[in-house]
């Protein structure tokens, strides 16, 4: 692939594809913060929503969760996807704006998947088995994680060529070419 446009394009469709298929490469992107004890922690999220006119991607974690507590100490952030059968990886920069409680997300999660936010004890608790975790589905303990994209890298790992390639929005997402 060679053309800068298609590239773009084909990056937001299987960002898009993520939030519609879930078996889309997109579904479970890498989303990485900063550690507040130093370091990097990474951990996969669903992607909820994609839209391309205002740059954002959504994702959703329980309030109590490390990467509530990294985001509200650090927004910055970045989430990766990789699609083995396109040999494509995106690595998004972005900075997160934290949103608890709305009534309207909160319907829009799936049943099943809401025990996910507000179990007890609180994610990364220590447990002496798995059974003491107990659901509690609770929309105070819901944040949805708005995630402004800076920067978009494309990386096509190609059989003859490898090419990358890098998209910002502070140039109006017009893309340049980098050394892979």
């Amino acid at each position: 692939m060679t053309d800068l446009a298609a590239l773009f394009d084909e990056a937001w469709q299987m960002l898009e594809d993520g939030v519609r298929d879930r078996a889309a490469a997109a579904r479970l992107p890498v989303l990485a913060t900063a550690g507040l004890n130093g370091g990097a922690e990474a951990r996969m999220v669903v992607l909820r929503a994609a839209d391309r006119q205002a740059a954002r991607l959504e994702v959703h974690t329980d309030a109590l969760s490390g990467k509530a507590a990294e985001l509200a100490a650090d927004p910055r952030a970045t989430l990766v996807v990789w699609d083995p059968g396109a040999a494509l990886q995106l690595r998004l920069r972005v900075r997160a704006t934290l949103l608890p409680g709305d009534p309207q997300r909160w319907e829009a999660v799936p049943g099943l998947a809401r025990a996910a936010y507000g179990g007890t004890p609180p994610p990364g608790t220590p447990l002496g088995q798995p059974s003491d975790w107990q659901a509690a589905p609770r929309i105070e303990r819901h944040l949805a994680l708005l995630l402004d994209l800076e920067a978009l890298e494309v990386l096509h790992l190609g059989v003859a060529l490898h090419r990358r390639a890098r998209f910002e929005a502070s140039s109006g997402w017009q893309g340049h070419w980098i050394a892979p």
